[in-house]
């Protein structure tokens, strides 16, 4: 793997993939707070931010308020308690050749069906079924291979990660940190939007 690579998997020798550094969550909240008229998207002039800053372009992660990233985070969810109701499954009756048979893990495309209706309950077929696969490919990390980031990243179980193991606590203590220094540079006259 290049060091490319490296860089864009954002990964820590675990195949998972975290999200946006501080640094990177403060240049967002001064670019969400200061609107241009430019054919750049956010992403773009996040990475000509951080390179202006640090020399190098922001990390690959689901940008903060992505639709997309919530759903995804609830499919991480879902087949997260499909995996333990299975293994409790097998748990409570590795003695029992009679049981029944296990729950069914749901596969990635019955995930984002349902989370398709919960988060975007599209009435057009065609926009559901275009929802359902950018989900679908999402989560396997299908849509980011395509477009040669995340190559070794396990994305699966990054959501799952994310959903069910995330640190809360320094999450919030990072978020507490972000809103004082917005609060310090509102002084200054530099409008941020968190």
């Amino acid at each position: 793997m290049t060091n490319t690579e490296q860089e864009e998997s954002q990964d820590n020798g675990s195949g998972l993939a975290f999200g946006a550094t501080v640094l990177e969550r403060l240049v967002l909240a001064i670019i969400d707070a200061n609107p241009i008229v430019s054919a750049d998207t956010r992403q773009q002039r996040l990475n000509a931010a951080m390179k202006a800053l640090i020399g190098k372009k922001a990390t690959p992660h689901p940008l903060y308020n992505d639709r997309d990233d919530e759903a995804l985070l609830f499919m991480a969810r879902e087949l997260h308690k499909d995996q333990c109701q299975q293994n409790m499954h097998a748990f409570m009756n590795r003695n029992n050749p009679d049981a029944d048979p296990p729950p069914k893990i749901r596969s990635h495309k019955a995930l984002a069906e349902q989370v398709e209706k919960h988060f975007f309950g599209s009435t057009d077929p065609q926009a559901r079924y275009a929802i359902v696969n950018r989900l679908r490919e999402k989560f396997s990390g299908t849509y980011q291979r395509k477009q040669g980031k995340g190559l070794a990243v396990d994305h699966e179980r990054t959501y799952i990660y994310r959903a069910v193991e995330h640190g809360y606590v320094a999450e919030t203590l990072e978020a507490e940190g972000l809103r004082r220094i917005c609060d310090e540079l509102a002084e200054w006259g530099v409008k941020t939007k968190l």
